[in-house]
């Protein structure tokens, strides 16, 4: 077995393939670890840039890193992930009701280590201010 590293990750998100290969090889992970997903729609490669949510997944139990229930997910590749984290949490909350946001989980996926560029914007900290923005 191989391991991939956290560098090797960031410099293959930087490539063009990553932007449409990521939703896919998410998807192979999940199917590799969750025995009981009810429907999983994860598009990618030439179908990888669509509108909407990145993908949608109903699992029937919870699963390591995968949510029991309903979750929307968004994926990127791009350096500025955290700026992309912070845009798709606001858009995305804006297109789901709040009666539909308490019976979905929302996954963001990224390629790169959260604090890497900026170690004094912990992931905790963001995290922390998206539950006191969505009350």
């Amino acid at each position: 077995m191989r391991w991939v590293t956290a560098t090797q990750l960031e410099n293959w998100a930087r490539t063009l393939a990553a932007r449409v290969e990521l939703p896919k090889i998410v998807a192979d992970l999940i199917r590799a670890s969750s025995p009981d997903i009810a429907s999983m729609r994860f598009p990618s490669v030439d179908k990888g840039q669509v509108r909407g949510f990145d993908g949608h997944l109903v699992s029937d139990v919870s699963a390591l890193n995968v949510p029991q229930g309903r979750s929307f997910w968004e994926f990127g590749t791009a350096a500025d992930y955290k700026d992309k984290a912070e845009s798709d949490f606001d858009k995305r909350t804006k297109s789901v009701s709040a009666a539909d946001q308490q019976e979905t989980t929302f996954v963001i996926v990224s390629p790169w280590t959260w604090d890497s560029s900026d170690p004094k914007r912990k992931l905790e900290d963001w995290i922390a201010t998206l539950h006191v923005c969505s009350k």
